[in-house]
């Protein structure tokens, strides 16, 4: 579970997006509200048992921010069903109930992570283990729905973006 921390405390200059990670289709799809119509309405896991795949989910958030109280048991929720590890990173070194061993964020991660944009939070990314390629998935708090919505499509569109670059 602490893989990704620490190879982002020790390995931060190798973090980041993927190549083109301005003009990648998953950080303009990542700035633009979801259609949930267009989602895939399949009841099927998101991965099916994510807990052996190369993908981490990667949350920062604050334990005094309201968003990310409420997001927390949705973001639980999600890796509960869909059995995927988590990364918690607090950014005020507290922990929430659903995340009692998160990590607190260090300054290397945050950079990682926000490449200089301003800190909002809470934000969940897909991290790849392998090739340290880091996906933004939502700055701000989603509903149960739309969080397994737009987790199908990004991870679709992950598959295609790393199958045409590998």
């Amino acid at each position: 579970m602490k893989t990704i921390a620490i190879l982002l405390m020790l390995a931060c200059s190798q973090w980041g997006y993927a190549k083109d990670a301005v003009s990648n289709p998953l950080n303009q799809l990542m700035n633009s509200h979801f259609d949930a119509k267009n989602g895939s309405q399949n009841s099927e896991p998101v991965i099916k048992d994510a807990s052996q795949s190369k993908y981490v989910l990667v949350l920062f958030f604050s334990n005094k921010c309201p968003h990310c109280v409420q997001f927390a048991p949705v973001v639980k929720q999600f890796i509960d069903t869909n059995h995927w590890n988590i990364e918690a990173i607090s950014l005020n070194g507290e922990t929430m109930p659903e995340f009692p061993n998160a990590t607190f964020a260090t300054q290397e991660m945050i950079d990682v992570a926000y490449l200089g944009k301003p800190v909002v939070y809470p934000a969940l990314f897909i991290a790849n283990s392998n090739t340290k390629a880091l996906y933004p998935v939502s700055f701000g708090e989603l509903g149960k729905q739309e969080l397994e919505d737009r987790m199908k499509l990004i991870m679709a569109k992950i598959g295609e973006y790393e199958g045409s670059h590998s």
